[in-house]
Formats: C-alpha cells, sequence, structure tokens
C-alpha cells in the first residue's frame, strides 16, 4: 500500500535532542534514524532528525497506533493532503507525542509525517482511492 513512510523533525538549539527523538519514537515508526545539520535564518544550529520505513509491516503498525482518531482525521482531507507524487503528509504535534498522545498539528513545532502512495500505474486520484480504501480499513 505505501512505499515508504518518513517522520521528520527539527532539533532546535533550545531543545533538547533527545526528548525530540524520544517524540518521534513514541509515534511508533520503526526505521532507521538519520541526522543532518542546517543552520537557522539567524545562524542558530538546527538538526534534523528523520525515521524511514519500508517494510509494509512497520507501516501498517505504525497507522495502527495513530488511533482511529487520527485515520478519520487524516480521512477528513485525503485529497488535500495528497501532493502531486502521491506523498500522504500531516503533522504531529512534537510535544503531544513526546507525552504519548499523537495529535494533528497545523503549529510549527511539528513532526513532519510524509507516506509514498503505492500505485500502479500511477495517478494521483488512483493514489488517493487507494490510500483511502486502506486507510477506511483500518478504521
Amino acid at each position: 500500500m505505501f512505499h515508504w513512510a518518513a517522520l521528520r523533525a527539527f532539533v532546535y538549539a533550545t531543545e533538547d535532542r533527545d526528548k525530540v527523538i524520544q517524540a518521534m519514537e513514541n509515534m511508533g515508526l520503526k526505521g532507521e534514524l538519520k541526522s543532518s545539520k542546517a543552520e537557522g535564518a539567524y545562524g542558530d544550529r538546527i538538526e534534523i532528525i528523520e525515521v524511514r520505513a519500508k517494510k509494509n509491516s512497520d507501516i501498517k503498525e505504525f497507522l495502527s497506533n495513530l488511533g482511529k482518531d487520527i485515520i478519520a482525521r487524516i480521512l477528513e482531507n485525503l485529497d488535500e493532503r495528497t501532493d502531486d507524487e502521491g506523498i500522504l503528509h500531516f503533522r504531529a504535534d512534537k510535544q503531544s507525542a513526546y507525552d504519548g498522545i499523537v495529535k494533528i498539528s497545523n503549529g510549527g513545532d511539528v513532526i513532519a509525517v510524509e507516506m509514498k502512495i503505492e500505485v500502479y500505474p500511477f495517478s494521483r486520484e488512483r493514489a488517493i482511492e487507494s490510500a483511502k480504501k486502506y486507510l477506511e480499513g483500518l478504521l
């Protein structure tokens, strides 16, 4: 159903790296953790942490761990959350994730979630329909 799923979070200079990693682990996606460095607009240090999973079982477990309320929220505007490349996007509140609760957020301090929808032959419309059926099956 999905080629891959990824979580990405920024660790700002004022944040505790271990707490951001814990928030990402609390999201429940098992995969390889990668880190890269960046510089903010004012020269501050930013670390970008990403976890990526490719195994269907890991992705399905991740989605199941999100819970039915989150899946339902994603389904409400699945069309708007899916880009032209067939990647499903949503953002989770970083602080809530650290506390063990996944909440969809529109704010800035988030864990970005991206999931590449698998469908052949590819079209955005087919990807959305396929993801809709799959996610509805988790409710």
